[in-house]
């Protein structure tokens, strides 16, 4: 195979409503390339960044233990304006676009030097691509993100409820400026297409992020935006990302509409992962519903957090072993119960009377003066002919939104 070199495709350094524009001239005058002094670290930097396979770690996680943000951290902060853009990334405004733009400059005409001999299989990318998933990992941990996994039971009840299509995004808010979704495998099976199966492709976690960059020029207000990036594993294949994001323009906005509008692509025509996209947000966004509600179950693991701190009061002989299982822990917050409340009836079960599911439904109910409000409330799946199951259905129960849940 002949040595390649490619570079980033041609993209904007700075989307313009990323910057309120008095500032953006000063922030293009800012910008300048590492010193030829920094690229040996550069180049470390870029080389702990190649993730490849995961060893069942989440990808975050996966990134950490690789170095990659201890290298990106001190290449960063050993030159004071470079040190301004990384504590930048930790404000409300910076958006993951921003740093994938930043790291996209300073990287394009160095990565030209990795060809394909030295890249591991699946780095056969644009820089744009490449780069999209060391950002995403440096803006997570810049805007100290949350681990958040499900547990089976939560999926289960989840799959068994909808959103009501008028539900307005002014009930909805990510409960972090950052987090990772981290997706059960058979959950996952759920949002995989027949192309998927046939690479041996899954999606393993999506990041969802919310920054408020300012007004754009023709907006006095400052909008929201938010960004998700899906991650997908492979068995053999690296790993690969899909970018969306979208500004919240209006809180009247239905969940539903926001959703689609940043998949729905100019002409109007989806494709086949489009649609299973549609259906990933969909879930993403009734686990932070979930979330938000009085009586949701939350279990916050530091094991990592822990595990760091111990080490800093033991004996060599015990960091040394204290060491070797740091790879392996990781802070998550483990959502949902242990177990579901009842036995799910197997698929397809015949019968009239047999035991099905009674769908849930997140939805938006009129309250307040002239019923002129809106609150959400979640009334939960019932098993009906639970009976015949040899347990009780539960009854219906709905749940009401805890208050102030609807911003940051």
């Amino acid at each position: 195979m002949a040595d390649t070199a490619f570079s980033v495709p041609e993209i904007e350094l700075v989307p313009r409503a990323s910057v309120p524009a008095a500032e953006y001239a000063e922030y293009k005058a800012m910008r300048h390339k590492f010193p030829t002094t920094a690229l040996g670290e550069l180049d470390l930097a870029i080389r702990a960044s190649m993730v490849v396979t995961l060893d069942n770690l989440p990808f975050p996680i996966k990134f950490r233990n690789q170095g990659a943000l201890e290298e990106w951290q001190r290449l960063f902060t050993a030159h004071d304006r470079s040190r301004r853009v990384w504590d930048d990334w930790a404000g409300a405004r910076a958006t993951c676009l921003d740093c994938i733009n930043e790291l996209c400059w300073q990287v394009d005409k160095h990565l030209e030097r990795h060809s394909r001999y030295q890249r591991p299989p699946g780095w056969a990318d644009s820089t744009l691509a490449i780069v999209a998933r060391w950002a995403a990992n440096i803006h997570f941990e810049r805007k100290h993100g949350a681990l958040i996994e499900t547990t089976p039971a939560l999926d289960a009840l989840l799959m068994q409820s909808d959103i009501d299509d008028t539900l307005p995004m002014q009930l909805f808010s990510p409960p972090f400026d950052a987090q990772y979704l981290q997706l059960n495998r058979t959950t996952a099976e759920h949002f995989r297409t027949l192309e998927d199966r046939a690479k041996g492709r899954w999606i393993e976690g999506i990041f969802c992020f919310m920054s408020r960059p300012g007004p754009s020029d023709n907006r006095k207000e400052f909008i929201t935006v938010i960004e998700l990036m899906v991650v997908y594993a492979s068995n053999d294949r690296g790993i690969s990302t899909r970018l969306l994001r979208g500004p919240l323009l209006s809180l009247d906005e239905t969940v539903m509409e926001w959703a689609e509008g940043i998949l729905t692509p100019e002409n109007g025509q989806r494709t086949t992962d489009d649609d299973v996209l549609i259906k990933l947000i969909n879930n993403m966004v009734k686990v932070f519903l979930y979330l938000g509600l009085k009586d949701a179950r939350k279990e916050v693991n530091a094991e990592h957090s822990a595990a760091l701190k111990r080490l800093a009061g033991v004996g060599p002989k015990k960091q040394a072993k204290l060491q070797r299982r740091m790879d392996s822990l990781y802070d998550r917050i483990t959502v949902g119960p242990a177990s579901a409340p009842v036995i799910l009836p197997a698929p397809g079960a015949a019968g009239i009377r047999a035991p099905h599911w009674r769908r849930g439904h997140f939805r938006a109910q009129p309250c307040g003066p002239a019923r002129s409000s809106r609150k959400l409330i979640f009334v939960a799946p019932i098993l009906i002919h639970a009976d015949q199951l040899g347990g009780q259905a539960p009854p219906p129960k709905a749940y009401e939104l805890t208050t102030g849940r609807t911003g940051h």
